[in-house]
């Protein structure tokens, strides 16, 4: 895995914007979805850039950021093949939380032809899409330590088989020394 990117930290006068590409090659032998056999190698591509649109505190990383990315995988041998996210996250949304982090996302990941083919030979199905909605809070407790909590809404939970929207929440707790 290798990513390639420019990146400027928010300044006085400048804002935080930060874009970055990069790709990811693996040798592991996977099987084919649309004929025998497995390959011995795959492969994918990603895109990302994150900008912040407002500076509440010159030179800070405090305000308003959109973040973007979008991915790309072959469709003969993996499941997913690709996705597209657009988050919009705050840090020090809340007076008296400076380095706290509120963010509302959305993502599209799409599933492979070749792969809803294979599975439909089992009477199985798996969708053409997965949409997610999500909104989240990280709690900054202390230098390093973050409680994280959110709650997304899910219109397929899982690939295979089909099932019902869902709504997930998840709470973590983030150590970083």
């Amino acid at each position: 895995m290798d990513e390639f990117g420019f990146k400027q930290q928010a300044g006085e006068n400048q804002r935080s914007i930060w874009f970055r590409a990069g790709g990811i090659y693996n040798t592991t032998h996977y099987s084919y979805y649309d004929k025998t056999g497995t390959s011995n190698s795959n492969y994918g591509f990603y895109v990302a850039n994150t900008v912040q649109l407002t500076q509440p505190q010159k030179g800070a990383p405090s305000g308003l950021y959109l973040d973007t990315k979008a991915d790309y995988a072959p469709d003969d041998r993996n499941a997913y093949t690709g996705d597209v996210q657009v988050t919009l996250f705050d840090i020090g949304l809340f007076p008296g939380r400076p380095r706290d982090m509120t963010s509302l996302g959305y993502t599209r990941s799409f599933i492979s032809h070749k792969f809803r083919d294979y599975v439909g030979e089992a009477n199985l199905s798996a969708p053409k899409s997965i949409n997610a909605l999500s909104l989240s809070h990280a709690f900054r407790l202390t230098r390093g330590i973050y409680w994280i909590n959110g709650v997304t809404w899910q219109d397929n939970p899982n690939l295979v088989p089909k099932h019902e929207s869902a709504v997930l929440w998840q709470s973590t707790m983030y150590l970083n020394f």
